[in-house]
């Protein structure tokens, strides 16, 4: 009986999806659905994180931008601040969303639109000069003096986007030995906009409890979802 439920599962998240959950060559395929689903919790739990970082940076930047150019529209292309075809082409399309929507076209909704890629690309060396590094302090103004670089802020924003796309995209994470760390990283980037953000995003905070766990509350799920299978 529990082969035909492992059958189901393998052509309901496809073979290649449920192999990516296997550790070794001759792993149960109890295993590897229980690793499925503790993947689904660790990128639950690094939801609040990601998604705190994400609102905050876009709207420090928002803010900081805003008042360098002394504008809210400075995404506009009259204003010439956003660079390349691929972060015109981002803004153009978060405009007609907003339009397309029937909402008035102010400056938040317009922010509100723009994927976290596009903020990230602002990092980028491209905008040397033309945002960097006179931006560094009112846009991270807790973040360590000594630490306080374009260079630095673009590597920690890289790789919680790396992460975030993982996660947003049903891509497993549970076999990154570094985890752990990059989800405290995180949290690091939201205290360097806002600590009392940093602090309220930790008191909805699972992940430390989740990734401790580890695997073993999962396979009993497995064994119940079998259990009821047989019934």
């Amino acid at each position: 009986m529990s082969q035909s439920f492992f059958q189901q599962i393998r052509q309901v998240l496809s073979e290649e999806r449920f192999e990516a959950y296997s550790h070794a060559a001759k792993d149960p395929d109890s295993e590897k659905l229980a690793r499925y689903l503790w993947n689904i919790a660790l990128c639950r739990a690094l939801y609040p994180t990601l998604q705190g970082l994400e609102i905050a940076l876009r709207n420090a930047l928002h803010r900081s931008i805003s008042d360098l150019h002394g504008t809210e529209k400075w995404f506009e292309k009259r204003y010439g601040v956003v660079k390349g075809d691929s972060g015109k082409g981002r803004v153009g399309n978060a405009l007609r969303r907003v339009q397309q929507s029937g909402n008035p076209m102010t400056p938040g909704r317009v922010v509100a639109e723009l994927s976290f890629g596009f903020w990230a690309s602002l990092l980028n060396r491209r905008y040397d000069q033309v945002l960097w590094p006179r931006l560094l302090k009112p846009t991270f103004p807790h973040m360590p003096r000594k630490i306080r670089t374009q260079q630095f802020v673009r590597r920690r924003i890289e790789r919680v986007r790396k992460l975030r796309n993982r996660v947003f995209h049903h891509e497993p994470i549970w076999h990154w030995s570094d985890l752990k760390d990059q989800h405290a990283q995180t949290l690091e980037a939201i205290g360097w906009i806002c600590p009392d953000w940093r602090y309220t995003v930790d008191t909805i905070d699972h992940f430390p409890k989740v990734h401790a766990d580890g695997l073993k509350p999962f396979k009993s799920d497995v064994a119940r979802a079998v259990s009821n299978h047989k019934n």
